[in-house]
């Protein structure tokens, strides 16, 4: 099993090295480069999984035994067994279990003393900190076998289905009957979104349309994001009064000849500074614009952007509804087992629920993956499919998660209070900043669910299942690395 096992490593290693060396500088555009950037990220997780796990594993394995069984004890009449334990001998099943007892713990907290609730948490901690030491050792190796054979890749790529030039010229034509000469010369895929398509469109007659547009359109998927319909009337009414966000021109909200609905905005020219794992060019500036942007925004009346209703008159309890929101999605689609993902939302959840803040309107997004950075400055704040009633905490975790790169946390602050925020706890700031990564962790869930339910042909869907979630775990150990770091400093 071991000569098979390192065959197959050897075989998804040489294809990754053909990929990067001989395929990709023939390609033309960003977007196919990127895509086997990520074909080739994808051959080295798995490989890894063939040749650096069994050894790995082999400690990890024996530690996981020892605490579950320690766990046992508390667990509820109707929980998980000792049989289960005892059957269940490699990593991946393992953490399966941990991740069940975390969660399971977590949901019946409340039928324990006080003593036994102290004895579930530091369990839950237990087998985090296993879990955490294990992501851990794994990604060394992993990265420590890139460095030696290869280079490291970008992780992200976008799926793209073709909208062709005579397509959307018969579209625009058939809706701007006033512009019967209007021609789209290019269309060209804009790298890195998952649940939306994004596209650079060139035309020329164009009047009254801009000549250069971007649309962005909802793809067909299981469950997710929300809809480009939810974004045109906010985006009109956000560009109305001069925020840095893309200026809607044209609506479809219909599916048509081109596929689901869509919108066209204008083009913002403007670096993307980084993803959603980390910056990639240092913008102090722009961060601070972005401050001030999330302090416009959160100011804003939610009925002014289309939220009516009892909902919007609710306050407090934003930030725990966000926690169970993601960790029921999270729950409902993941297909890879992952104790420091339960415990992190275990986690989430008791933190949410020991203060409230405000009720807002957030962007829900705004990490360096939306942001636009032009001469140093933020020229725009895009995608804004997860603007939802929340807790401004949120949108300033998210912020926080890449600000430190940018510049102290309390300047950052200091500019969103300047600019009419409000004075948000560190303690909330934390909890958003993990649930910054816990919604990742629904999209990969969702997306790895499309492609094991025939939803989608789509690999980069289900290769999330185990690279995208795998990168998202080590986000959670690093968060609390440092959390750990702070309170012992504290």
């Amino acid at each position: 099993m071991d000569s098979v096992n390192a065959s197959n490593a050897r075989l998804m290693r040489a294809i990754r090295r053909e990929l990067l060396d001989r395929i990709a500088p023939e390609l033309e555009t960003a977007d196919a480069r990127e895509r086997v950037a990520f074909m080739a990220s994808v051959l080295d997780y798995m490989a890894a999984e063939f040749d650096l796990l069994p050894a790995l594993a082999a400690e990890a394995t024996a530690e996981f035994r020892s605490s579950i069984e320690q766990v046992l004890p508390l667990m509820p009449a109707n929980g998980v067994n000792e049989k289960h334990s005892n059957d269940t001998n490699d990593i991946d099943a393992l953490r399966q279990l941990a991740g069940h007892l975390i969660r399971s713990l977590a949901d019946t907290s409340g039928q324990h003393t006080p003593d036994e609730h102290a004895a579930i948490v530091r369990a839950q901690s237990r087998m985090a900190s296993i879990d955490r030491d294990w992501l851990r050792r794994f990604e060394a190796a992993r990265e420590n076998r890139l460095f030696v054979h290869g280079t490291t890749e970008n992780f992200d790529a976008a799926p793209r289905e073709a909208i062709t030039a005579a397509s959307l010229t018969r579209y625009l034509r058939e809706r701007f009957l006033e512009s019967p000469l209007i021609t789209v010369q290019t269309i060209t895929p804009v790298p890195g979104g998952r649940s939306k398509r994004t596209l650079r469109i060139e035309l020329a007659n164009s009047d009254p349309l801009p000549g250069h547009l971007v649309m962005r359109q909802d793809l067909y998927r299981r469950t997710g994001s929300a809809s480009v319909v939810n974004e045109y009337a906010p985006l009109r009414f956000l560009s109305g009064i001069e925020l840095p966000v893309p200026k809607p021109v044209h609506f479809e909200p219909d599916s048509t000849a081109l596929g689901p609905p869509f919108l066209l905005v204008e083009r913002i020219e403007g670096r993307v500074p980084g993803s959603y794992f980390g910056m990639d060019i240092t913008c102090p500036a722009a961060f601070l614009d972005l401050a001030k942007t999330l302090a416009t925004l959160h100011g804003i009346a939610p009925h002014t952007l289309g939220f009516d209703g009892p909902a919007a008159a609710e306050s407090g309890g934003r930030l725990a509804a966000q926690v169970e929101d993601y960790w029921s999605k999270w729950r409902g689609n993941s297909l890879r087992p992952s104790p420091v993902v339960e415990y992190a939302y275990s986690w989430a959840r008791r933190e949410a629920a020991a203060e409230s803040g405000p009720t807002a309107v957030v962007h829900g997004d705004c990490g360096p993956h939306n942001l636009l950075v032009q001469d140093g400055r933020l020229a725009a704040l895009l995608d804004w499919e997860f603007m939802h009633l929340g807790d401004p905490a949120e949108d300033l975790g998210i912020a926080r998660a890449y600000s430190d790169t940018m510049m102290p946390w309390h300047a950052f602050m200091t500019a969103y209070r300047d600019a009419g925020g409000a004075d948000v706890p560190d303690r909330r700031i934390r909890v958003g900043t993990l649930l910054h990564y816990l919604k990742g962790t629904v999209l990969v869930a969702v997306s790895a669910r499309n492609f094991a339910e025939g939803k989608t042909n789509e690999f980069t869907k289900g290769a999330n299942s185990y690279t995208g979630l795998r990168r998202i775990e080590m986000k959670i150990v690093e968060f609390f690395d440092v959390l750990g770091d702070a309170e012992s400093q504290s």
